[in-house]
């Protein structure tokens, strides 16, 4: 995957870890470049977050209520 597919998929890690954070009124203050070497590196778990090979949002460890994930994934299809 190049590196601009690659960081379309993380700029939606971002947005989906920004809202999370923001409705529990956390501060997230990270920098995308440091997820981009990660993934590229394998991993594929970001603060709870399980993505698959290609990028896309797969599971939630920490949602902060039942079916967070699907709920934003549903939202952002609309």
């Amino acid at each position: 995957m190049d590196k601009l597919l690659r960081s379309s998929f993380l700029s939606n890690l971002f947005s989906y870890l920004k809202y999370r954070y923001f409705l529990q009124d956390i501060d997230f203050n990270e920098d995308i470049s440091m997820y981009e070497d990660l993934f590229s590196s394998g991993q594929r778990v970001f603060h709870g977050v399980l993505l698959d090979d290609e990028g896309n949002l797969i599971a939630d460890e920490q949602e902060p209520e039942m079916n967070f994930l699907e709920e934003y994934l549903i939202k952002l299809r609309n």
